[in-house]
């Protein structure tokens, strides 16, 4: 079984590295410096599965790829098997010079798509053709959207500029909730080390009432901004001044060691709820390796349950961990 697999720029070697912590078989041939072709014998199912499971954090992206054809032939792709009771999209890769060829392509295949009685959803797909053009190979597969770890093309998601009116980090976060099918009871959320308040104003935005915790100012423009309370004081005192305090969601991005950061979490991890989530970033350090990555997750599952964690494609020099204390 063949995969196209995507990661952030530059972690390359860690890919390969955590493949071959966690014993996944196959071999890699790598197209540039974010996508490769996966050769293994893992069915997709298994694949899926473990990508989830361990999890494994580098994979930002991947798809199977069911067939190949040249450049040249793309009728091919015509007689490809999709469920009619589900909604689909075509997503694209290849290099620049083509992307107009191929973009009419795509349109062509719609089409006959539609003619064949499938329902066109650009936006929230149920399944995904994914074509995939190197040199003059042409790879394509048909996935369910949740197997794809990301409903974007390459997982690659770009919101709009408006969307961030604080700080750049408030995009992590939106991808955040636009890629894991979090489950959350209650609106009561804490933002750690919340200054400027980029992250205060997405979890305000998606209906969250807020407490932003930090010593600094926010920015002025949330000030006026119904539900959200600045709490002008360290994580450590408001767990003193506030020892009942129960939160359904916890999140945290404040720049400090990976150790720190998860030491106050840990903190206050009593004062979530019974099936609260926390949101942390890990921050990993310049030239970091897959070790200190595990080494990370390994100190986050002395008390918490992992959900998720992932290199997003937002994040940097850093991953995300979605997680649940252990009771």
């Amino acid at each position: 079984m063949k995969y196209i697999i995507t990661c952030n720029d530059n972690t390359q070697k860690q890919l390969v590295n955590e493949f071959k912590y966690y014993r996944i078989p196959g071999t890699f041939t790598w197209f540039n410096s974010t996508d490769a072709l996966f050769d293994t014998t893992l069915d997709l199912d298994t694949f899926y599965k473990k990508i989830i499971g361990y999890p494994m954090i580098f994979v930002r992206h991947f798809t199977s790829v069911d067939a190949t054809t040249s450049l040249g032939n793309f009728d091919d792709i015509k007689n490809i098997t999709m469920d009619k009771n589900l909604t689909f999209s075509i997503q694209l890769s290849s290099p620049v010079e083509i992307r107009k060829q191929i973009v009419e392509i795509r349109n062509q295949l719609v089409d006959t798509f539609k003619k064949d009685g499938l329902a066109l959803d650009v936006k929230n797909p149920e399944q995904v053709l994914t074509i995939y053009v190197n040199n003059d190979t042409v790879y394509y597969g048909v996935n369910k959207t949740e197997q794809l770890l990301s409903k974007w093309a390459s997982g690659a998601i770009h919101f709009s500029r408006a969307l961030s009116t604080i700080s750049r980090a408030e995009y992590k976060l939106r991808e955040v909730f636009d890629v894991f099918p979090l489950k959350l009871e209650g609106n009561i959320a804490v933002d750690l080390g919340a200054a400027p308040g980029g992250w205060s104003k997405v979890l305000n935005d998606l209906g969250f009432e807020v407490y932003a915790i930090d010593p600094a100012d926010l920015d002025p423009r949330l000030l006026s901004l119904e539900g959200i309370h600045h709490k002008k004081m360290t994580s450590q005192q408001f767990i003193y001044d506030n020892p009942n305090f129960k939160c359904d969601l916890m999140v945290n991005d404040m720049k400090m060691s990976s150790r720190q950061s998860i030491h106050i979490f840990e903190d206050l991890a009593p004062n979530l709820s019974t099936n609260g989530l926390g949101i942390i970033t890990i921050k990993l350090p310049k030239n970091y390796t897959f070790s200190d990555a595990l080494e990370a997750l390994n100190l986050l599952r002395t008390n918490f349950e992992i959900v998720y964690a992932r290199q997003l494609f937002h994040n940097r020099n850093e991953f995300t961990a979605i997680v649940k204390p252990i009771k």
